[in-house]
């Protein structure tokens, strides 16, 4: 009776790798094998012909097809390999930030590898990009969102990466003595539904909120009528 030993290739028909990153994928059968062969491989890739293990560190992005095959003495099998290398990606951790209007901000990306060169594109007012170190910093004037394309490249690669920013208002409080009514005047800017809570103390030992919360628009006003009279008198506002 003859018994068939020809190998078959049971590996899966697709992987992925990513530019600059170590890969690695082996060709696995269902009889021994003596001979691993691969053609099509892309640049930075190689073959072992004995373990049947291809490795390396890809160095563009394509989708690749490679036809794979085993052999022993009894014969050879044969597959049909998708390999899809995506492009190199910035890490960029977290992908979204914040900062405030008038308030200094700084944000640094980092690249798996030393760049040539980084690039940003669409940044907001008052913030500038560091070319040769990768930082995002400066201080906003207008709030909003904004997102930032964020790029990194060394010799043989690019990687891309979004980066949303969201400028907040900078909470702000100031403070008017009104003469006529005799009262402290206590004006917030903030978010439009941010609410704040004014706590007061005459001399630091405790802490006493005015009984109305106040929702930051620009220029809200909260009167303080306790302070009549008051030689001094310190405030301070609390997020709710």
């Amino acid at each position: 009776m003859f018994i068939n030993l020809n190998p078959t290739i049971t590996s899966p028909t697709t992987a992925t790798a990513t530019v600059g990153q170590p890969f690695r994928y082996a060709i696995t059968t269902d009889n021994p094998t003596t001979l691993f062969a691969a053609t099509g491989l892309p640049t930075g890739l190689s073959l072992n012909p004995d373990t049947g293990v291809i490795s390396g560190t890809p160095t563009t992005a394509a989708t690749i097809t490679l036809a794979i095959s085993a052999t022993n003495t009894d014969g050879t099998g044969t597959l049909t390999l998708t390999l899809t290398v995506n492009p190199i990606q910035l890490s960029v951790n977290p992908t979204a930030a914040q900062a405030a209007v008038g308030q200094p901000f700084r944000y640094a990306i980092t690249f798996i590898s030393a760049p040539a060169r980084f690039t940003a594109t669409d940044l907001p007012a008052g913030l500038s990009f560091d070319s040769i170190t990768g930082v995002v910093s400066g201080t906003p004037t207008t709030p909003g969102i904004t997102t930032i394309t964020l790029s990194a490249t060394d010799a043989t690669r690019t990687g891309t990466q979004k980066l949303t920013l969201t400028i907040n208002y900078a909470p702000m409080i100031m403070i008017n003595y009104d003469v006529t009514r005799n009262v402290f005047e206590l004006m917030i800017q903030d978010e439009a539904t941010q609410e704040h809570m004014i706590e007061y103390t005459d001399d630091f030992q405790s802490w006493t909120a005015l009984p109305t919360k106040v929702v930051g628009i620009a220029d809200l006003t909260q009167i303080d009528p306790q302070a009549t009279n008051k030689t001094h008198r310190f405030y301070r506002v609390i997020k709710q």
